[in-house]
């Protein structure tokens, strides 16, 4: 249990350290570059298909 509580500890302190001070936002890059990049990850069972065609994989 302490361990637990150690280590929950531990990743709330560094939690500020990923913080982003003095970086655009994700939103203001996409209206200033107009490109929006998104990613999709398939995984089974519940979305698998063929990424080219698109047809439901066996």
């Amino acid at each position: 249990m302490k361990t637990i509580f150690v280590a929950v500890l531990l990743c709330l302190i560094s939690l500020p350290s990923f913080a982003a001070d003095g970086k655009e936002s994700a939103y203001d890059r996409v209206i200033e570059t107009g490109v929006l990049k998104c990613g999709v990850m398939l995984w089974p069972p519940y979305f698998e298909k063929d990424a080219i065609s698109g047809r439901k994989a066996i």
